[in-house]
């Protein structure tokens, strides 16, 4: 999330030493966290400005290289697995228990994916795409007019739920009639 802008800190700092009004209050009229108006007065106080703070070191790496590399195994290994399964084998494998959002972060770090691929892998072998080739040749010799198609399902359209039609709101139950031209059974 990017920092709110200088501008709005001022705004906020001065309405505050304006006097009158509460944190609670700033933040509502601002539409600012109640705790966001806290610390930016803290650090007025503290430094004398208004800026945001600058961070100087990032949050490490929840892996290291190794485990990354273990990891990465385990998801050639295990392709099928999901990651809350790809977070107890890392964690059996080293020892290290992250969340399963820190998992799917580290996977796609390392540029892997975990979708599902709906043919099996042996479709691009060298020996079934032979077998497709010769069968694709002995079907071309095939003439559409020397098939025979036979078509086993069938559906009858007029089997319908034999329920009576709607009735109007006073009407007797004696009344009511069953649509025709349905077929009930």
């Amino acid at each position: 999330m990017k920092p709110y802008s200088i501008d709005l800190r001022q705004k906020i700092v001065d309405s505050y030493l304006a006097g009158g009004i509460s944190q609670r209050k700033l933040a509502e009229h601002f539409r600012v966290a109640p705790s966001f108006v806290g610390k930016l007065l803290k650090q007025y106080r503290d430094t004398g400005s208004v800026a945001p703070k600058v961070r100087t070191q990032q949050t490490p790496p929840k892996l290291n290289p190794e485990q990354l590399a273990i990891l990465e195994q385990l998801v050639q290994d295990h392709n099928d697995a999901t990651l809350a399964e790809l977070r107890e084998q890392l964690h059996e494998a080293t020892g290290v228990l992250i969340g399963r959002s820190t998992v799917d972060r580290m996977v796609k770090r390392l540029n892997l994916t975990l979708k599902k691929t709906l043919h099996p892998s042996e479709k691009e072998s060298d020996r079934v795409q032979r077998k497709r080739f010769e069968y694709w040749q002995l079907v071309q010799g095939i003439l559409a007019k020397d098939l025979i198609f036979i078509d086993e399902a069938g559906i009858n359209l007029a089997m319908t739920r034999c329920l009576p039609e709607p009735r109007k709101a006073n009407e007797p139950m004696a009344n009511v009639r069953v649509s025709e031209g349905k077929m009930c059974r």
